[in-house]
Parts: structure tokens; sequence; C-alpha cells
């Protein structure tokens, strides 16, 4: 993985984008969305590895070198999800009903990687933003499905989502009565943890 992701690659404004180009209409997507998470992973690990090396601060800036390190790390664990999140909701865009629980099940997972991580801070306004939206899809997937579904493993997955962008960011996810209606609507047994 390490040869996917070289310094050049973890330098640019937009790191994965070359890659989740590559990726582009697959003719099976469960592959491409258990890879991502995966991608998002090794990404976090060499960037940090190497972050010492890859970000230079100008002389004239006033931050302290570790405090400068720390937010091109963050900024750049962002743009990656950012990118593989429009990824995937252009996947699901042109996916039939039968993978909503794969794209599901990716989001889960590429949140628990930024839950394990532990960079997010709740003071960045771009990450609380990526929060919100997320929360909003997840919302907007539960009361607007419309029958869209009918499992409730693939309600079990959005709620999990939800509960790891709550542990995040609380005051971003606006939970509301429609997803605790959700909540007790799906027992905690229906899905696996």
């Amino acid at each position: 993985m390490a040869l996917l992701l070289p310094p050049s690659v973890l330098q640019s404004p937009s790191p994965l984008q070359p890659l989740l180009e590559a990726l582009e209409a697959p003719s099976d997507p469960s592959a491409q969305l258990h890879l991502l998470p995966a991608l998002l992973q090794k990404l976090i690990t060499l960037t940090h590895r190497s972050r010492y090396d890859l970000f230079n601060q100008t002389s004239t800036s006033k931050l302290p070198y570790d405090v400068f390190v720390a937010e091109k790390v963050r900024s750049t664990v962002r743009m990656a999800v950012s990118q593989i999140l429009v990824w995937i909701d252009h996947l699901e865009v042109s996916m039939f009903t039968s993978a909503v629980m794969q794209v599901w099940v990716c989001r889960q997972a590429i949140w628990s990687v930024i839950l394990s991580w532990g960079g997010y801070l709740e003071t960045e306004v771009a990450w609380g933003e990526l929060v919100e939206e997320q929360a909003r899809k997840a919302t907007m997937a539960l009361t607007g499905s419309g029958g869209h579904f009918s499992e409730t493993e693939i309600a079990g997955w959005i709620l999990k989502t939800m509960t790891i962008l709550e542990q995040l960011d609380h005051g971003r996810t606006n939970l509301g009565p429609e997803v605790i209606a959700w909540c007790i609507a799906v027992s905690a047994c229906s899905f696996a943890y």
C-alpha cells in the first residue's frame, strides 16, 4: 500500500483523487468499498509516520512547528475522507438498491477509522461540516427511505454510522426524534457489532 501512497501523493492537496479516479465505474463495487477503509487507514499511518518530512513550515510562521504539522496532518486526512465520501456518494447514486448496505458498511468503517485515529477536533469547522453533512445523509436515509429498504440490518449500519458521528461531534450531528424512533425500532440484536 505504501507504493500507492508515496510522499509526493501524501503532500498533494487531493491525496486520494488519482486512486479514486482509477476506481471509477466498478462492475462489482463490493471490492472497492471494502478497500476504501484500509486505504484511509494506510494514508493516516503513512502521513503520521512521515509528517515531519512531508510538511515544511515557512520561516515567517508564528505557529509552533508541532502545531503546524498537526494541522497539516488533520487537513490531509480530512481531504482524503472528503474525497472518499464523494466517491461513495457517486457510487451510491449509480448503484442498484441491492448494494445500499455495502455503502453504509463502508461509511461506518470510514468513520470508525477516524474515531480510532483520534485526530478529529470538534473546533475545526471543515471537519464539523463534514460530520454534519454525513449525519444529515444518514437521517435522510432512515427517515426518507419510504420503504426503500426493509431490512433492519441496513438501518442498523446507518445507526452505527450515526453513533460514531455522535461520538466524534455531538454538537454537529443534531440527532432528532426521527432518529431516536429508528433506534427503538431496530433492536440491538438485529445486526452484528
